[in-house]
């Protein structure tokens, strides 16, 4: 008689389980650990390397974020044959106090870096040494900026990709890979 009744017990189990199916609906996502910033400021910061008083500054400011007022963009003018250290800072000026990007892209450096374009001006830009990941791929936080001898004007374009999982760990980087977390273009004019 005992086991007839085992086929019973385990239709009854099968039911209740089926029966208690969980409603996601109610089932609230986790943070995201990393999800994006906001960065509404980004300040390009230059030391000339022969004459330390001589600070430039060129800054994208878009308080409101994507989508509202129009950015303010600043232009960078630079003597010809000069060079200079770079600082860049990002910010998140919507928060109270402000909240400095800068610091989390070099906490996170294995899966960030920033890739700089020069188009039409005599300036080229590269990484100085001792600003990389754990590996020893550049990060782009202090770039050097050498500014060649022909007078003109041209742009300069600021890239910070985020590369978790795909960021080279050897090598100078590789501008294709990842997400874009920030790109502006500066007007550039070397006199």
């Amino acid at each position: 008689m005992k086991n007839l009744y085992r086929p019973v017990y385990a239709l009854l189990i099968l039911l209740f389980f089926l029966s208690c199916k969980r409603d996601r609906s109610d089932v609230t996502k986790p943070p995201n650990g990393n999800e994006q910033e906001l960065i509404t400021t980004v300040k390009v910061i230059l030391t000339n390397t022969a004459n330390s008083s001589d600070v430039r500054e060129v800054m994208f400011r878009d308080i409101d974020g994507p989508g509202g007022n129009v950015p303010v963009v600043g232009s960078l003018s630079l003597p010809a044959g000069t060079i200079y250290t770079g600082e860049i800072i990002l910010l998140d000026e919507t928060k109270t106090p402000v909240d400095s990007i800068s610091n989390d892209v070099y906490d996170e450096r294995n899966d960030h870096q920033f890739f700089y374009i020069v188009s039409g001006a005599d300036l080229s830009i590269s990484y100085q040494s001792g600003d990389v990941d754990d590996f020893a791929v550049p990060i782009g936080l202090k770039p050097l900026f050498s500014v060649g001898n022909t007078t003109g004007s041209g742009t300069l374009t600021v890239i910070l990709k985020h590369q978790p999982g795909v960021k080279p760990t050897s090598g100078t980087g590789d501008f294709t890979k990842g997400d874009t977390d920030v790109e502006v273009t500066f007007d550039v004019s070397i006199f």
